[in-house]
């Protein structure tokens, strides 16, 4: 951005003003509430707010670029390929608060206001099948629906496969949501677990047993998404508590529970991810994507666990998305495998891959599990085996959902993976490569 030109140039210039450019942005649409305003729009806490305006030298340079981007005119209109990004960005937005308030609050988030007003714009001026959202309602109808019969033009989905992506499923933002939104990856989610999965590898190099440490952890988050209270956590992980702040460890993966997701004394959770279940018009409502956990929670099925405010803790969204879910086919595959006589490690060498197992005759495998939907996203960020291609026989494994989904699944992936010039890696479902250790065997 052009603005941004005097954070390097004069710091202390841009700080001075801070408060004055923050007032002339968001007190002309928010009268009183302003600060509200602009700490929900900066990602800040009124707290924080509050001390930059008190004292503007300390403002870092990302919040001052958020302010930049927000004094910048909105453009009147967007192309098409604008509005998607416009709209997934808006529904992580949305995700976002569910997430951490258990509702959406006003003012809604800066992306959904600007779709909403873009939106408003070009329905004035234009003639279509699906207007473009003006308010939550009419964004989440669209986000249910195929991409490609709302989006209009879709030239700039050059590989074709975009096109039957929806945004929300199953009341949750879709993974391919995310990569519209931030162009192929979402920094904060990233940045959560990478500081979470850099804190567990700095314990585990305090620990006499860091592979051990490693191991019980990662099962924790797998088992026990949900925590009635910390010392849950310190039962259930041996050598935990030894660490020098293992509450604040605790903390880095999980987030207390909000009290508009509680029953009364209790929390009800998925039977088959163990994450937590919201309600629903008909029962409940799971994050996890397996029929099975939709059908059970849709009947009103469900686990409970005490509640208690501000002790109960839940697995930060990063970590469900990139461990817990996956996790619940890994250990599905790992119990098969011992169930075959299979030795069987889960993630060794501290997840360089997530199943190693060992046959009674001395076959070897290196299984790496995926909860992706979409081939393309699996296809284009897989990075292959590495050091077990030499001596392991390597696969790719889905949960046996996502081939029933698309039975075609293993096809394109493959395909894709030899269109963007990518080694070929085998791929098959968790219950078709228990069938090939079974006949190894």
């Amino acid at each position: 951005l052009e603005t941004l030109w005097s954070y390097d140039t004069d710091m202390r210039v841009v700080s001075t003003t801070f408060p004055k450019r923050c007032e002339a942005v968001f007190r002309p649409r928010h009268g009183r509430r302003w600060k509200t305003a602009c700490a929900a729009d900066l990602g800040i806490s009124r707290a924080t707010l509050y001390r930059y305006l008190d004292d503007p030298s300390g403002v870092p340079n990302d919040v001052l670029a958020a302010l930049a981007a927000l004094e910048t005119p909105l453009r009147p209109s967007l192309d098409d390929h604008g509005m998607v990004r416009l709209a997934s960005s808006a529904l992580v937005a949305v995700q976002h608060q569910i997430d951490t308030r258990g509702f959406v609050s006003t003012p809604y988030p800066q992306p959904v206001r600007r779709l909403f007003d873009i939106g408003a714009a070009r329905n004035l001026t234009e003639i279509r099948r699906h207007l473009w959202p003006t308010d939550l309602a009419s964004l989440a109808n669209l986000a249910a629906l195929p991409l490609g019969l709302w989006a209009g033009d879709m030239s700039w989905d050059r590989d074709e496969v975009f096109t039957e992506v929806r945004l929300v499923e199953n009341g949750e933002v879709t993974p391919e949501c995310r990569d519209l939104a931030v162009e192929g990856r979402d920094p904060e989610l990233e940045g959560i677990e990478r500081d979470g999965f850099e804190s567990l590898l700095t314990a585990c190099a305090r620990m006499e047993d860091g592979d051990a440490f490693y191991t019980a952890w990662r099962r924790c988050v797998v088992e026990r998404p949900v925590l009635s209270t910390i010392s849950e956590a310190a039962a259930t992980v041996p050598g935990l508590t030894d660490l020098d702040d293992w509450t604040g460890f605790v903390h880095r993966f999980y987030d207390a529970v909000p009290e508009s997701l509680a029953f009364g004394d209790h929390v009800k959770t998925c039977t088959v991810s163990g994450t937590l279940l919201r309600r629903a018009r008909r029962g409940y409502h799971t994050e996890s994507r397996d029929p099975a956990a939709i059908r059970a929670a849709s009947e009103g099925q469900h686990g409970t666990k005490a509640f208690r405010p501000r002790q109960t803790l839940h697995l930060k969204r990063a970590f469900r998305t990139s461990w817990c879910h996956p996790g619940v086919a890994e250990l599905v595959l790992a119990k098969g495998l011992e169930a075959l006589g299979w030795q069987v490690s889960l993630w060794p060498r501290r997840d360089r891959i997530d199943v190693e197992a060992v046959s009674g005759l001395g076959q070897r495998l290196a299984v790496d599990v995926k909860d992706h939907l979409s081939p393309f996203r699996l296809a284009r960020r897989f990075d292959g085996f590495k050091e077990y291609e030499a001596t392991h026989e390597c696969f790719v494994a889905v949960p046996d959902y996502v081939v029933a989904a698309d039975p075609r699944f293993s096809e394109r992936f493959e395909n894709l993976r030899r269109s963007h010039g990518k080694p070929a890696v085998a791929l098959r479902s968790v219950s078709a490569l228990l069938r090939h250790a079974e006949d190894m065997a």
